[in-house]
């Protein structure tokens, strides 16, 4: 019908028409939903300015910002359209759509790893936010907000901003409609799954991943609360890898591939690329582990998303360097992963980042390095407590183990092997805790 309202020289027909398309079309398949706001924004721009068309131009923005960043649309391209949005919207005096603006260009800037960027239109979001009563709109900002806090690696005062965000979707469960209450109280409780395993609380992040589950909506409305769906595939594979399940792990990140794959999703074709690299490291799959990190390293690169996780992209491929036994690239990596975690000032990849470098430097077992995996080791652990990410104590425990052996401390390498093997009992991370028990019988006098 667009076709054919364009040809007959009727472009704001066509425009409606388009914008009906993309809002089919929705987040399972957005190459096509970007394509129809792009469109809708381009006939609606053609013949008179009315008020119509003006407003299907604004709607056009909203939208194909809200999507344009996960098809590949360069954070340049990204500002165009939220300044041609940030004037219509002004114009008429639309504070919802410029919330949405603001939000989405904070997000965009996020996955190309521009923090500063993201923090500033956060919080110029949070200024218009408060002249917006929807409590839709708000919940939405607040995702937003604990994603930023989540990039940086401050887990605690992420899982604070989930909690202010779950606790507003209860409070607000009679003025939201069911399908909307049932999308964002599952966005929080995923969120809240996706930190609670960082913070080594496994088990406790599978059962909100099972009541998120529990709130997916029926076949009919399945396509709209897609982007959840694809979340919740990726917060399996996280929590399957933190786990050391290495079936589990490796099916729950095929799953996600396929979603990401079928999506057309940019961003999480790169990010989903990166979580098969993990999963082959859980499994030592180390020539698979580094090839899939070293595509979705380049593919971040080259289309400037999933940069926020650039460091842990470095991170893990100098692990599975490590493991191919190519150590001078692998430590040229790690001493990369440490710069750009801290250039960017993201904690967790930074624990990421020098836990690495003290693996690569302990497997050169040179004693000239002791030093540098002495300073590794000491920030890892201060970043522990910093980021409050639990999850990676037992491995940074384990390289601790590995560094006293490098210094003939036998007692202290057992020792500390066992305090691994305890903690990865206490963290429900049961794959690693069979693993490791079977080293340490081997060991065995």
């Amino acid at each position: 019908m667009a076709y054919h309202w364009e040809k007959a020289k009727d472009p704001l027909k066509a425009a409606r028409w388009h914008r009906r398309a993309a809002r089919v079309a929705g987040f399972a398949e957005i190459q096509t939903t970007f394509f129809h706001w792009n469109q809708t924004l381009r006939l609606a721009q053609q013949g008179s300015a009315t008020d119509e068309a003006l407003k299907l131009q604004l709607e056009a923005c909203c939208g194909a910002l809200d999507i344009g960043g996960r098809v590949d649309i360069s954070p340049g391209q990204a500002k165009d359209i939220f300044e041609q949005g940030r004037q219509l919207a002004e114009k008429f005096d639309d504070s919802q759509s410029l919330l949405r603006l603001h939000e989405d260009m904070a997000a965009r800037l996020g996955w190309s790893g521009d923090f500063a960027g993201q923090r500033w239109y956060l919080n110029e979001a949070s200024i218009i936010a408060e002249k917006v009563p929807d409590p839709e709109v708000k919940l939405g900002l607040l995702q937003r907000r604990y994603v930023a806090k989540f990039h940086q690696g401050d887990l605690r005062s992420a899982l604070t901003l989930i909690e202010e965000g779950i606790a507003g979707c209860e409070a607000s469960e009679s003025t939201l409609s069911p399908p909307v209450f049932n999308r964002l109280l599952r966005s929080f409780l995923l969120a809240r799954a996706n930190v609670l395993s960082m913070m080594g609380q496994l088990k406790q992040a599978e059962s909100y991943i099972k009541q998120a589950a529990h709130l997916m909506p029926s076949a009919g409305t399945s396509k709209k609360d897609s982007r959840t769906t694809h979340t919740e595939a990726l917060v399996r594979a996280n929590l399957s890898i933190y786990i050391g399940d290495i079936d589990a792990c490796w099916r729950d990140a095929r799953v996600f591939v396929e979603l990401s794959e079928r999506s057309g999703s940019t961003w999480a074709i790169i990010v989903s690329a990166s979580t098969i690299g993990r999963a082959h490291l859980t499994g030592q799959r180390w020539p698979q582990a580094r090839e899939s990190l070293e595509y979705a390293l380049a593919q971040a690169r080259q289309h400037k998303l999933g940069l926020e996780a650039e460091a842990s992209f470095l991170a893990l491929l100098a692990e599975a360097m490590t493991g191919c036994g190519e150590l001078e690239q692998a430590l040229v990596t790690a001493e990369e992963a440490v710069a750009v975690a801290c250039r960017k000032e993201t904690l967790f990849w930074e624990l990421q980042a020098q836990s690495a470098l003290a693996g690569v430097l302990l497997h050169g077992e040179r004693i000239t390095d002791q030093p540098r995996i002495a300073k590794a080791l000491a920030r890892a652990d201060e970043l522990i407590e910093k980021t409050g990410g639990e999850v990676m104590k037992p491995f940074i425990s384990q390289r601790h183990a590995e560094f006293a052996r490098l210094k003939g401390d036998d007692a202290g390498h057992q020792r500390m092997l066992q305090e691994a093997q305890r903690m990865f009992i206490s963290n429900a991370a049961h794959g690693y805790a069979e693993r490791l028990k079977q080293i340490l019988n081997d060991s065995e006098p």
